[in-house]
């Protein structure tokens, strides 16, 4: 490297002109003064000066590179042979760049406090700020104040060009633009430390990173000659090879060295300052920010629309017929799926087990299977659920009902442009859920719910599901934000909104309509996600470290319940008008804390709620010592309490209950709706499906709800 003095700058200053076409012809194309605050123009001349040696040093150390290695001394005298023998190149196009010299250059002088971000697929909400973890690199919530952890200063290196540059010697063609050039950088900490990944002694400095290879987590270290580019898509690319990757807060909020892929929105990292004055972080330049956010946006978009529209022409093979009159076909048979996810409580399974069993669903003359997806680590917790593995070729679908698992890892896990909600839809669409087109009719639900009595010999040729959820929030005036966006983003896949809101997350009726269903809306949740959610919208505006409050529940569109808005346009897309008309009653999704008949109900599904049943107690083993024996199995409340409890060895007296309602054969619930005739009260209120991490509203602390 060049060392520049004092004699140089004199040097270059005798010398102006010669420095000045120079510049022109060969610095590199991004080499101008960005769009940056005004504030930070505020320089005296003295600053200004001091700027432009700045810019002259990273300036002659790119020329030494352009023009074979010599040294200033002989470049500046050499000057007019070197213009002689030079042919400069047309001027390439403009292309918008990553971070770029000047704003590192003008954040250091003018004592911007320079924060580096990501909005992290995998996390909610999203804004992540990169940070120093006792010597890790990691992501965690931005911190609105100064700090030192999460500030950084960026050094630029000399500009480096991604191809060979020819000998001095050889003119390159007038014809022929450059190629673009990236500066490199270092990222030093406050203590003058380098993020970097860990050296690799055999190999230097270059990791060798290709697909299959495992991830190298990035640390904050004594500095090396390493280096960093900033992509214009915003992916900060090591000079040894591989990307930045933010891992997500489920892996610690590491972050790794990992093979570059253009399609991770994990690999996108933004450059800004901290504001003290309004309290915010924002982009070095927001205009440029703007312009990559909504490219990014629409090249997602553009994919999305084409995967929807793919799965509208696209129709599941219906083997059965179409689901009428299939008590008599060869192939009637029954199926409630759910997918089980790493994290999830199996004593949700053990309590349909035991609820399936009573109600004589696994009966040859029922033909109702239990049919679970699995994260393959949660296998061995599955463990005397009574339940064994579908295996093509060997497991029959024919006699008494099954419980059948499939090991399946979530889309989520597998691609990151899905968020985990997706995964109970997914897994439907499979191609290892071939074998669900054998079946006549299938309920899609959550885990968190019970079958119910009117479970028993229902076969329906229409979409049963229930249009009274509430989860769309509308004012006194009768209008909803939700419901607009939703209805919007219908009309940008040119298609219309039939006006059918609140739909609940339950489906159960003939399979190759369920199926469809599934397929369209693991379809939609993808769009939605950019539609409504992607890069520069209002929740990811350019200043979101925190959710703006009309994208928080309850106050506008969620992303947290963006699973409810993708089936609802998939049921407007699906769903007839007879079958809208004919769900004057929930029949499923029906709540546990009621003193109704459960008897007219198919389903129940546990909501956010202290009273009997409540999964919150349920979680933290309150109902150990519950006295069972004055329970009443018909009513709703004490139905849901007594399978729970049951089968988790939760409570007293249950030996009560099964004697007074000769309990405990298979079969033998249906017992308690025998004198059943008309439901005794309304049903309990619906509960809007809140979003699936939530506060216990007891201890206060966050309860992740996998269901």
């Amino acid at each position: 490297m060049v060392s520049v003095s004092v004699r140089f700058v004199f040097v270059v200053v005798c010398a102006g002109s010669m420095v000045i076409y120079l510049a022109q012809q060969y610095a590199p194309q991004d080499f101008y003064v960005p769009r940056l605050p005004e504030k930070l123009y505020e320089k005296t001349q003295i600053e200004e000066m001091d700027l432009l040696i700045d810019k002259l040093k990273v300036l002659v150390q790119h020329l030494e590179t352009k023009l074979g290695g010599n040294n200033v001394g002989s470049t500046i005298a050499e000057g007019p042979m070197l213009l002689e023998r030079l042919q400069p190149p047309e001027p390439p196009l403009k292309q918008e760049t990553g971070l770029r010299i000047e704003d590192a250059i003008l954040l250091k002088r003018s004592n911007q406090s320079l924060r580096i971000w990501i909005d992290v697929p995998s996390d909610f909400p999203w804004r992540k700020c990169v940070l120093n973890y006792n010597g890790a690199a990691a992501t965690n919530d931005c911190n609105l104040h100064k700090d030192p952890i999460q500030s950084w200063i960026i050094a630029p290196l000399t500009a480096s060009s991604p191809s060979t540059p020819s000998p001095p010697s050889t003119p390159s063609p007038p014809s022929t633009p450059s190629p673009p050039l990236t500066p490199s950088y270092r990222i030093i900490n406050t203590n003058n430390r380098c993020l970097e990944p860990p050296p690799a002694p055999a190999r230097g400095y270059s990791l060798n990173l290709g697909k299959g290879t495992e991830e190298v987590a990035l640390t904050v270290k004594e500095c090396t000659s390493g280096s960093w580019k900033h992509l214009p898509s915003g992916h900060l690319e090591w000079i040894g090879g591989g990307c930045a990757t933010a891992l997500g807060t489920a892996n610690g909020g590491k972050i790794s060295l990992s093979p570059c892929d253009t399609s991770l929105h994990s690999q996108r990292f933004e450059f800004g300052f901290y504001d003290e004055e309004k309290v915010e972080i924002s982009p070095l330049d927001r205009k440029d920010w703007e312009q990559r956010q909504k490219s990014l946006r629409d090249d997602e978009l553009e994919k999305s629309v084409a995967e929807f529209r793919l799965s509208m022409k696209d129709t599941v093979e219906d083997t059965v017929g179409d689901g009428k009159d299939n008590k008599t076909a060869n192939m009637s048979r029954r199926a409630a799926v759910f997918y089980l996810d790493n994290g999830s409580n199996p004593a949700y399974v053990k309590w349909w087990v035991l609820a399936w069993k009573l109600l004589g669903l696994n009966s040859a003359a029922e033909r109702f299977d239990l049919v679970l997806f699995v994260h393959p680590k949660m296998l061995p917790r599955l463990l005397g659920s009574d339940c064994s593995e579908y295996k093509d070729g060997v497991t029959a679908l024919e006699g008494p009902g099954k419980c059948l698992y499939v090991p399946l890892v979530g889309i989520a896990e597998r691609d990151a442009n899905y968020d985990k909600y997706i995964n109970s839809h997914e897994c439907l669409v499979n191609q290892k859920a071939h074998f669900l087109r054998q079946y006549s009719h299938l309920m899609r639900s959550d885990l968190d719910t019970f079958p119910a009595p009117a479970l028993v010999g229902n076969w329906p040729d229409m979409i049963i599901a229930n249009r009274f959820m509430g989860y769309d929030f509308k004012n006194s005036s009768g209008e909803s934000k939700i419901t607009e966006a939703i209805e919007d983003a219908m009309l940008y896949l040119g298609q219309k909104h039939k006006g059918w809101h609140d739909i609940g997350s339950t489906w159960f009726g003939p399979s190759h309509r369920i199926l469809k269903l599934s397929k369209l809306t693991f379809a939609l949740s993808r769009y939605l996600r950019f539609y409504m959610f992607g890069p520069g919208t209002v929740c990811r505006c350019a200043t979101c470290t925190k959710l703006p409050a009309e994208c928080q529940w309850g106050a506008g569109p969620y992303a947290g319940t963006l699973l409810l808005y993708a089936q609802e346009i998939a049921m407007n897309l699906v769903w007839s008008q007879e079958e809208y008309d004919a769900m004057k009653e929930g029949h499923v999704d029906m709540g546990t804390t009621g003193p109704e008949s459960v008897c007219p109900k198919l389903q129940l599904h546990i909501f956010h709620s202290e009273e009997n049943f409540s999964k919150f107690k349920f979680s933290r083993k309150e109902y150990k010592n519950f006295d069972m024996k004055d329970l009443d199995p018909s009513k709703t409340s004490d139905y849901a309490v007594y399978l729970a409890l049951k089968s988790a060895n939760q409570g007293i007296n249950v030996e009560v209950v099964d004697n007074k309602y000769s309990l405990g054969k298979e079969g033998s619930l249906v017992k308690i709706c025998q004198n059943y005739s008309e439901p005794e009260s309304p049903p309990d209120p619906k509960t809007p499906d809140e979003p699936d991490d939530h506060e216990d509203p007891k201890t206060k602390k966050s309860v992740p709800d996998p269901f």
